[in-house]
C-alpha cells in the first residue's frame, strides 16, 4: 500500500501535464483553406485525359485482324474446319472414334477406384 499511494501523486500528475500538453495541442490546431464556390469547386473537379489513361486506351485498341488472329490463336479449329475433306474423310474419321470409344470406355470403367468393390 505504501508504494501505491507514494506513486499515486506522480502518475496523476503526469497524467493531468499530459492531458493539459494535447488540450494546448487542440486549441493551436487551426488549416486555413482557399473558399471555393460552385465554379471553382467544379473546376477543379473536371477530369482531364491523364497519360496513363491513353496509353491503357492505345493497349486495349484491337484491330479486326487482330481480333480475328486472336480468335484462330485459341480456336485453332477455325483454322482446319473450313479445308476438312468431309466427303473423304468423315466416314473413317467416325468408325475409328466409334471404335475407339468402344475399347477404351470398358477400360476406362474398369480402372475406376469407387466402381472396384462391385467386381468380384
Amino acid at each position: 500500500m505504501g508504494l501505491a499511494d507514494a506513486s499515486g501523486p506522480r502518475d496523476t500528475q503526469a497524467l493531468l501535464s499530459a492531458t493539459q500538453a494535447m488540450e494546448l495541442r487542440r486549441r493551436d490546431y487551426h488549416m486555413e483553406r482557399p473558399l471555393l464556390n460552385q465554379e471553382h469547386l467544379e473546376e477543379l473537379g473536371r477530369w482531364g485525359s491523364a497519360p496513363r489513361t491513353h496509353q491503357w486506351r492505345t493497349w486495349l485498341q484491337c484491330s479486326r485482324a487482330q481480333a480475328y488472329a486472336l480468335l484462330l490463336q485459341h480456336l485453332p479449329v477455325l483454322v482446319w474446319l473450313p479445308r476438312y475433306p468431309v466427303r473423304d474423310w468423315l466416314l473413317g474419321d467416325l468408325l475409328s472414334g466409334l471404335s475407339v470409344a468402344i475399347m477404351q470406355l470398358p477400360q476406362d470403367l474398369l480402372s475406376r477406384p469407387a466402381l472396384l468393390p462391385f467386381y468380384p
